[in-house]
């Protein structure tokens, strides 16, 4: 049996992938940065990667999108003034030089010679706009909080003083995420909104050249970019909801790299001379979502609590996931920066069934629960429903697109559904974003809210983690969002790509790649 390439966190294990794991250091002597075909015995190389994805973003918009699909695409295509590698080490990219002021003002210097796809130059004008635009955009508001976009401004022509409306840790961090990719202004005022996020004007290492809904979106090399070029030229996202589709493509050479591999499936691949498997931890959460602010039939405690209990999670995990995951303890997952263990729940039913009883709910209630075509994630919201069913309740299955799920959840329209959660920056924080924005539903106490809110401004880290610690027993007892399991992320690579690098949110920076 061909040998199984196993990632972990540690970067011993990563550099057995990759010869150039993060940041934007120098290539290594033998990728070549022209435009021309890698030689190798035998012939050419391959010019073009083709990626294999398991859903469609409803942009490319850094700011106006809430989907990791996304933000993996988008980091291809938009610079940042800060990135974070795939152990979320932080170090500047399209900042040349950056400096703290003060404690709320942060002096960043912008590299000279930038340039937007369109040949336009990079300066501090579009640095402000993406700051003062992701302060205000509802998809990006939340994480930009604690930023002051009204008081951002230009110092000269390649300097940008970014305010803050109070000392904040995380800002970098900020920075450095997917909704911080630096959008130009001029592009976005010709193109409008809608058409901008379906063809993004960056300065990024490639250039979207297009989309066809339902099926691809295809990229190709920059070669004005200012950094390390790609060393092939086309890079093609596959939109490929079915997973067993996803894996036939990877074991017929349809796709190079096929996201999101189901569990059954590794046995077969690792015996397969022409795939590797690349596993890890990974930074995003299965969980049910219950929106109690804006739909009364979940707004009784004990009703959601009984829910909780009803569910057999190791079952759950066991079915579903083979091994390949592990019971949620947390509204994080175990890799995130400031994780407390408050759970998991007891499994219940029938103390599910007298908390049902003595809430006096009306089991002929429908409980709709909504999911995307995800076989894993269908395979849970069956079982899920089962189990409710049997202390009583009368829960129906609904599937939408994944677009239309995640676009419905962020405008309050979803009673309930399974969707995920992930710690992009390897931090707590990030996860209490959606309890902060009032439309997910999940609380409605202000106090509580202004605590999370709070807790992101504390300075002193042992203090920080204590609020956050506290913040995650309190909601894991409000029960609005039930965690069920942290899977292991499961890839799929032709045995002739080199120097992926594993990344635990699943955005991994495919420019990298090269063949062999």
């Amino acid at each position: 049996m061909k040998k199984t390439r196993l990632l972990a966190l540690a970067m011993s294990a990563l550099m057995l992938l990759s010869a150039c794991g993060g940041g934007d250091g120098p290539a290594p002597s033998d990728k070549p940065t022209s435009g021309t075909e890698t030689q190798q015995p035998g012939g050419p190389a391959k010019d073009n990667l083709v990626v294999a994805v398991s859903t469609e973003p409803s942009s490319l918009d850094p700011q106006n999108v809430n989907m990791v699909t996304a933000f993996m695409i988008n980091k291809h295509v938009m610079d940042r003034l800060f990135v974070s590698d795939e152990s979320y080490n932080i170090t500047p990219s399209l900042a040349s030089e950056y400096e703290w002021v003060d404690d709320t003002t942060l002096r960043v210097k912008i590299r000279e010679g930038v340039k937007f796809s369109t040949g336009e130059d990079l300066t501090a004008d579009d640095v402000v706009y993406t700051i003062k635009r992701a302060c205000t955009k509802p998809q990006s508001a939340t994480t930009f909080e604690f930023f002051d976009g009204e008081n951002t401004a230009k110092v000269d022509e390649y300097t940008v003083d970014i305010k803050l409306k109070q000392a904040y840790p995380n800002a970098l961090t900020v920075l450095a995420s997917g909704r911080a990719g630096i959008v130009s202004e001029t592009s976005i005022n010709e193109m409008g909104e809608d058409a901008y996020g379906r063809a993004p004007v960056g300065s990024g290492k490639f250039v979207v050249t297009s989309w066809a809904s339902g099926d691809r979106i295809e990229l190709t090399r920059n070669d004005n970019y200012w950094g390390d070029k790609p060393a092939y030229k086309d890079l093609t996202f596959r939109i490929i909801t079915e997973t067993a589709s996803r894996t036939i493509e990877v074991e017929t050479g349809g796709a190079d790299i096929a996201f999101d591999i189901n569990a059954d499936d590794v046995v077969r691949l690792e015996e397969n001379p022409d795939v590797s498997v690349v596993k890890g931890p990974s930074a995003t959460m299965n969980h049910l979502v219950i929106n109690s602010v804006n739909f009364d039939t979940l707004k009784d405690p004990k009703v959601r609590q009984a829910m909780h209990m009803a569910l057999d999670m190791d079952a759950i995990v066991q079915v579903v996931f083979k091994g390949y995951g592990t019971v949620a303890s947390s509204l994080a997952p175990d890799s995130a920066t400031g994780f407390k263990a408050v759970g998991p729940t007891k499994y219940d039913p029938e103390g599910a069934k007298a908390l049902i009883a003595e809430s006096g709910f009306d089991t002929s209630t429908v409980i709709k629960l909504q999911l995307y075509k995800n076989q894993q994630i269908q395979a849970m919201a069956e079982m899920v429903a089962n189990m409710w069913n049997a202390i009583g309740l009368n829960v129906e299955i609904e599937i939408l697109d994944r677009a239309t799920l995640v676009t419905n959840n962020g405008n309050g329209q979803t009673p309930m559904c399974i969707t995920t959660v992930t710690a992009s920056d390897g931090n707590i924080e990030s996860v209490f974003r959606m309890w902060e924005t009032a439309s997910y539903g999940f609380t409605d106490d202000e106090e509580l809210v202004a605590r999370m809110k709070a807790a992101k401004g504390i300075t002193n880290e042992e203090e920080r983690m204590a609020a956050y610690a506290a913040l995650q027993e309190e909601c894991w007892n409000l029960n609005t969002v039930i965690p069920i399991a942290v899977a292991d992320n499961i890839f799929a690579v032709r045995s002739n790509v080199q120097n992926f690098v594993f990344h635990p949110d699943k955005t991994p920076d495919l420019s990298k790649v090269t063949f062999g």
